[in-house]
């Protein structure tokens, strides 16, 4: 059987993860709020104007495009690292991490198969979705190469958030702190890069530098507001937004990914114990966060130095 389907690690998180009602009624219901607002959108649009243009089926299809898009990414960046957190330390908790570290699977084979099945289930609330987004292709407004470019988009951030949680869960050992550092993260990603960017904009609104969008190339509400909205404008040197944004969580979703590894392999070999693990910890833990930080750095060096 070929790898990575002969991971047993793998095939034991997806049947167990799959096994219960939980995962069905968690799909049901995100299909359920997705298929309600695109409903409550279409209704707006077309019981909300008594004198509609002759554009308006593209202008439904822009609408909910964007809708389904940000409402994906939102439930990904929120979902993703919820799920993945738990990844190692539930084994810890569990007492079961130790009978697994001595089985003949090695560190990057456990880790790679937990990163996998939290991937699988989420992807499969995308996947789902698909369906309704088909509706946005009978309106029109919206090109297959932007769906597939917004499906790409998530993809992406889903390989990232779950290496986050996955970090959090080998770090913190405990789900709950886990669980809480992952999405104290995803909030500072979400709404700390927006207020950033606004206070440095007020602070150099009188100098002669252009506005400082390039805070906002981590966010990925606004990366794919990039591709949903073909009009909005960052002002940002050589790439859009999006480009950034790929190019920029693929690099730390590999420095994630490489400092669990780090952690769980010096834990394999026992270099790790509990009352010297925090130097390590820490030195990886800054390491990840300069690096995301670095997102801005670019984008903020060719801003001033490339002309727009």
């Amino acid at each position: 059987m070929p790898w990575p389907i002969a991971n047993p690690v793998l095939l034991k998180e997806m049947r167990s993860r799959m096994r219960g009602l939980r995962a069905f009624v968690i799909l049901t219901v995100s299909l359920l709020i997705m298929a309600t607002i695109c409903a409550l959108i279409y209704a707006l649009i077309v019981f909300g104007d008594p004198y509609p243009d002759p554009d308006l089926g593209e202008a439904i299809g822009r609408v909910l495009f964007g809708a389904l898009a940000i409402g994906e990414t939102v439930l990904i960046c929120v979902m993703t690292p919820s799920i993945s957190a738990g990844a190692i330390s539930e084994e810890e908790e569990r007492k079961t991490l130790e009978i697994l570290m001595v089985t003949p699977l090695r560190p990057h084979s456990i880790l790679w198969g937990k990163l996998l099945s939290s991937m699988a289930y989420i992807g499969l609330l995308v996947l789902a979705v698909i369906p309704l987004g088909s509706l946005v292709l009978l309106f029109g407004g919206v090109s297959p190469g932007d769906m597939l470019l917004a499906l790409v988009l998530m993809i992406v951030f889903m390989l990232a958030f779950a290496c986050l949680g996955l970090f959090c869960s080998v770090a913190f050992r405990r789900t709950g702190r886990a669980r809480g550092a992952s999405l104290a993260m995803v909030a500072l990603i979400l709404g700390g890069t927006a207020f950033l960017a606004v206070t440095v904009g007020i602070i150099i609104s009188m100098s002669s530098y252009s506005e400082p969008f390039w805070l906002l190339v981590p966010n990925p509400i606004v990366a794919m507001m990039d591709i949903v909205i073909p009009d909005m404008d960052l002002d940002l040197p050589l790439l859009p937004a999006w480009a950034y944004a790929i190019i920029g969580y693929l690099i730390w979703s590999a420095i994630l990914y490489g400092g669990s590894l780090l952690l769980l392999g010096r834990r394999h070999s026992g270099q790790l114990e509990t009352r010297r693990r925090l130097g390590p910890v820490l030195v990886i833990g800054g390491v990840i966060l300069l690096s995301f930080f670095g997102f801005c750095l670019l984008p903020a060096l060719l801003t001033w130095l490339v002309p727009l």
